[in-house]
């Protein structure tokens, strides 16, 4: 059976100066079930079974070739696992939007949402704009418009009443905040749409 241990100030010896990496700040993980470092194991393997006067230079560029290696593929390793860490799995982005969609606006906030994926607020709004390139309020505000079109062209309800189930105290604010985001009014919203249907009718 082979077995290998190796320290990591003794591997740092290995590595060329210029190289500037510490092993003893390396996120540990074993990374001998990499192809390049099976092999070089291997050969060093190999080379300690034969008895030879010369060998001891092969051994030492191979352990050197072993540290370099080793040191590229856990800096490639760290990197990914720091990448996993500020990224959402699918499932989680999938959870959020549903949550989104599917909860009254006066329940929707960020902090409802964080609760409900077990993640600090500013936890969450870090790991949704890294996985998906926006913000967590920008796809709140996104879902809140399309609702606001939505009932504006689908019902006949006053603008007070989609103003409440849209989570606005004030019509005045609601209509504030849909010209902003639409430029257009809630009314001149609805009757360009009504418009526009009597005409594709």
């Amino acid at each position: 059976m082979r077995k290998f241990e190796f320290e990591a100030n003794w591997l740092n010896a290995q590595l060329p100066p210029s190289h500037g990496f510490d092993f003893r700040k390396a996120y540990a993980q074993p990374v001998f079930d990499e192809p390049i470092i099976a092999a070089t194991l291997d050969r060093i393997y190999d080379e300690l079974l034969v008895s030879r006067a010369d060998r001891g230079p092969l051994l030492k560029s191979l352990i050197q070739i072993l540290a370099i290696d080793t040191a590229r593929c856990l800096v490639a390793r760290s990197s990914q696992v720091e990448m996993s860490q500020r990224s959402l799995a699918p499932e989680q982005v999938a959870r959020i939007r549903h949550l989104i969609h599917t909860t009254e606006f006066k329940h929707l906030t960020l902090a409802y949402i964080a609760e409900k994926c077990g993640m600090r607020q500013a936890r969450l709004r870090e790991m949704f704009r890294h996985t998906t390139g926006r913000p967590l309020r920008a796809e709140i505000e996104e879902a809140r418009v399309n609702a606001a079109c939505r009932q504006l062209v689908e019902t006949h309800q006053p603008l007070k009443m989609l103003a409440h189930h849209l989570a606005f105290t004030h019509t005045s604010a609601f209509c504030y905040w849909f010209k902003q985001s639409t430029g257009l009014t809630p009314t001149e919203y609805r009757i360009r749409r009504a418009v526009t249907c009597a005409g594709d009718c």
